[in-house]
């Protein structure tokens, strides 16, 4: 008996994911279970053509594990919650959004006790704006308890818009809390449409603005 049909015995409604074929699975049916659980470290440096999951809008229990070897963000869209979950990131690419846990946190979005590590780029020349973070590019949800310690760069000439870039995100309009960014972020861009930042790189909001327990 395997590890994953144990844990289903018990656990009756609940997605395991205990190998790579497990997350394909699941970027393939994002919306087909409302509860995740790993339960164990994945690494994904064998799997060809990965495809972050979309609009997944359920809770990803990463339990402490970490999913490493991707060569994009582990969720394109997030519109669920992630807790609990370990990145270590390889990803360089030509895209608007790139991130390493997420590209985008929609506003029903929340990552929380969550960390990444590794490296974050861009790749090529990008024709618009690019933004990039650690957790994630772009922020429109919440963002709490988590921490980034990874290389994050915007090459020269990598963008002829503007340039996002932020430790655990390059912009956000949402919530962000208790959270550490120790990385190395290194950004090119022209002055005045470059913004850069340890923990975000722009924050917009029309309330008043209150970063919460960040360094």
């Amino acid at each position: 008996i395997t590890f994953s049909k144990c844990i289903n015995i018990f656990i009756e409604g609940i997605f395991i994911i205990d190998e790579p074929e497990d997350l394909i699975r699941l970027s393939s049916e994002p919306t087909a279970h409302s509860e995740v659980l790993l339960v164990k470290d994945l690494n994904m440096s064998e799997t060809e053509g990965w495809a972050p999951i979309e609009g997944f809008n359920g809770l990803f229990n990463g339990a402490g594990h970490t999913i490493s070897g991707l060569n994009d963000a582990v969720f394109g869209t997030l519109n669920g919650e992630v807790r609990n979950l370990t990145v270590d990131a390889d990803i360089s690419k030509r895209d608007i959004y790139i991130g390493a846990l997420a590209n985008v946190v929609s506003a029903t979005g929340k990552v929380t006790s969550s960390t990444v590590k590794g490296r974050v780029a861009v790749s090529g020349t990008q024709t618009t704006a690019v933004y990039i973070g650690g957790i994630a590019a772009v922020n429109y949800g919440e963002i709490t308890s988590s921490n980034v310690n990874a290389e994050l760069c915007i090459p020269a000439d990598a963008a002829s818009g503007a340039t996002y870039i932020g430790g655990i995100t390059g912009y956000s309009t949402g919530s962000l809390s208790k959270l550490t960014s120790d990385s190395r972020i290194e950004c090119h861009g022209t002055i005045g449409n470059s913004f850069c930042g340890s923990i975000a790189g722009y924050i917009k909001t029309t309330e008043k603005l209150e970063l919460v327990s960040c360094k």
